[in-house]
């Protein structure tokens, strides 16, 4: 298990968990995000999303309105970059295409097996 422990935010010695500069990474049935700071690249798949990497500051746009990759390409690439080293480092494995997390699922109900 991977993360950062919260005592010294909860006894009021640091305002944050985690520094500006830290990469937070997660994937979840082939949809995929990395955190820094107040920025947040995320790929959702279809029909959820569009399947492309979108940059947002979740303080100042915490609906995830404004698309940033146009914007500030630079940091898109850094962040693509910090999460296919997560990738790597959690071993991560890519969903086939086709892959709906609602059918399988489905399957998995009917097999009796775990989604995992």
């Amino acid at each position: 298990i991977t993360g950062t422990s919260m005592l010294k935010v909860l006894k009021g010695e640091a305002e944050k968990v985690h520094p500006e500069t830290e990469n937070i990474g997660y994937e979840l049935a082939g949809n995929s995000a990395i955190f820094m700071g107040k920025y947040k690249m995320v790929k959702n798949l279809p029909p959820q999303g569009t399947g492309e990497w979108e940059l947002y500051n979740i303080e100042t746009d915490p609906s995830e309105m404004y698309n940033l990759v146009e914007e500030m390409p630079e940091l898109a690439e850094e962040l693509i970059a910090a999460y296919e080293e997560y990738e790597t480092q959690n071993g991560v494995v890519p969903v086939p295409p086709g892959y709906d997390p609602q059918v399988q699922s489905v399957k998995n109900a009917k097999s009796g097996k775990s989604a995992h």
